[in-house]
């Protein structure tokens, strides 16, 4: 892939998706007050980022395991973890970067690869793969279901996860190339 065309697969799509973001801002304030709040559009968000992200990070590990043909990346892994496990090997810290709201939100600081190791996800992710496959089904010890967990707060995990991803391609893609624009979040990312 080249840096043509990620703009156009990749990151045009992320730009689409954080409009619809934002427009849902309208509704429902982008404000920690608000985290829990589920709606049909979050899962449709929610569901798409992720699907996003996906792919992104399963084109990454491709472009990571051409240049480091020394390193035993792991191709044929499906999962999240083993794509995770091949970016990390390009960009060690993964689990460290941040990105943050800007001002006009709610202050919110989120490193959306923490908890990802080579057995676990995090928890925004493991809720994916819920509202994904049961959404119908209740939450353990509750009376809420699953699609609930298609919320304010894991969508914007969700698409801050993806952010940070493409930031990262586009780097990888030209080390010289300038950050990539947010409108929900400061530019760039940072490092714990």
């Amino acid at each position: 892939m080249n840096k043509d065309e990620f703009y156009k697969l990749y990151w045009r799509q992320y730009q689409l998706l954080e409009k619809e973001v934002l427009d849902t801002d309208a509704y429902v304030t982008i404000d920690g007050k608000n985290s829990a709040t589920f709606s049909a559009q979050y899962v449709k968000l929610f569901l798409n980022l992720c699907s996003e992200i996906d792919t992104l990070a399963e084109q990454l590990r491709e472009m990571i395991a051409e240049k480091h043909e020394d390193c035993d990346i792991d191709t044929k892994g499906p999962t999240i973890l083993k794509k995770i496990a091949a970016v990390k090997i390009e960009f060690e810290k993964l689990g460290e970067m941040y990105v943050i709201t800007k001002a006009e939100y709610d202050s919110w600081k989120n490193i959306p690869f923490l908890k990802f190791d080579d057995t676990s996800s995090d928890s925004w992710w493991h809720d994916y793969n819920l509202v994904k496959h049961c959404r119908n089904d209740m939450m353990e010890g509750s009376n809420k279901y699953n699609y609930e967990k298609a919320n304010l707060k894991n969508t914007l995990k969700a698409l801050s996860a993806f952010y940070l991803l493409c930031c990262l391609t586009n780097q990888f893609l030209d080390e010289n190339a300038p950050d990539l624009k947010s409108e929900i979040f400061e530019t760039g990312y940072g490092l714990i």
